[in-house]
């Protein structure tokens, strides 16, 4: 177990398939946030990320995790590479077996060309700092 503190954001997990232009589908998992609301629609009102899953979400079995699972984006680090800045987030959810702990269960990852990226952006400005325990 790892105990550690940081910015965190709660979203919910979505996921889409999406079709190539050779026909092969793609599933995505996405995180969807809430913005600040601008008074527009609810639509724009959701910041939505793409994720790296660890591994397959959707597998039946213990690890399975379906779309509207609410995750926590724990914003770990930005790192350079060549001439972008990368934020590093860590996405995590419930362990179903370990009540209060949380478990991985992917990445999101936020590229700015040219740097620096800002810390907070619009993913973090509503963020809370945390203490979570991750197995």
């Amino acid at each position: 177990m790892l105990t550690i503190s940081g910015l965190v954001v709660t979203g919910l997990l979505e996921r889409e398939v999406e079709v190539q232009s050779d026909g092969v589908e793609d599933i995505v998992h996405y995180v969807s946030l809430p913005r600040r609301d601008d008074g527009s629609n609810e639509k724009k009102n959701q910041l939505r990320l793409a994720m790296k899953p660890d591994y397959l979400l959707d597998h039946d079995g213990p690890g399975q995790t379906k779309p509207g699972t609410e995750v926590f984006c724990l914003r770990m680090s930005v790192i350079q590479e060549g001439s972008s800045d990368h934020m590093i987030s860590l996405v995590l959810k419930r362990a179903s077996e370990s009540p209060g702990r949380l478990e991985r269960i992917g990445t999101v990852i936020l590229r700015q060309n040219p740097p620096p990226i800002d810390p907070v952006g619009e993913l973090f400005q509503d963020a809370e700092q945390r203490t979570m325990a991750i197995i």
